[in-house]
C-alpha cells in the first residue's frame, strides 16, 4: 500500500503528464483498502492497476533509452522511471500474494460473520458473614 504512494512520488518527479493520472488511479484504488471494505473484485483491479502501471513505466524507461541513447549517459528521468516501475511492480507482486495465498479470503471471512450478541458475564461472589470471632 505504502508502495505505491512511492511509485507516484518517482512518477511525478519524471514530469512525463500521461503518466501522472495513471500512477494516481492506482494509488488510490490500493490506497481504499485502508478505507472501507471493498467488493470482491477490487483485489485484482488494484492488480491489475498496478501491473499496468509497472508495464507503462517500463515502457517509458525504454523508450527515453532509445529515443535519447545518442546524447549519452543514463539521465535522472530514465533512473526515477525506472525505479517506478520496480515499485509497482514489487506492488503488485504484494497485492498477487495477498489475494492469491488466501489470506484476502480470511481476511474477508473474519469481517464478513455476523457479530454475535455478547453473552452476560454472570460472576459468582460468594458473601461472607464477615470475620470470625472466636
Amino acid at each position: 500500500m505504502v508502495l505505491s504512494i512511492v511509485g507516484v512520488v518517482f512518477s511525478v518527479s519524471v514530469f512525463f503528464f500521461p503518466l501522472i493520472p495513471l500512477n494516481i488511479i492506482a494509488m488510490v484504488l490500493l490506497q481504499l483498502f485502508w478505507c472501507f471494505r471493498q467488493p470482491r473484485a477490487m483485489p485484482y483491479i488494484a492488480f491489475a492497476a498496478a501491473v499496468v502501471c509497472s508495464i507503462v513505466q517500463l515502457g517509458f524507461v525504454i523508450f527515453i533509452v532509445t529515443a535519447f541513447r545518442n546524447q549519452g549517459g543514463i539521465d535522472f528521468f530514465t533512473v526515477s522511471s525506472f525505479i517506478s516501475a520496480a515499485v509497482w511492480a514489487v506492488a503488485a507482486g504484494c497485492m498477487a500474494y495477498f489475494v492469491f495465498s488466501g489470506r484476502y479470503a480470511k481476511w474477508e471471512e473474519a469481517r464478513s460473520k455476523p457479530k454475535q450478541p455478547d453473552e452476560t458475564l454472570v460472576v459468582a461472589v460468594e458473601l461472607e458473614s464477615g470475620p470470625d470471632t472466636i
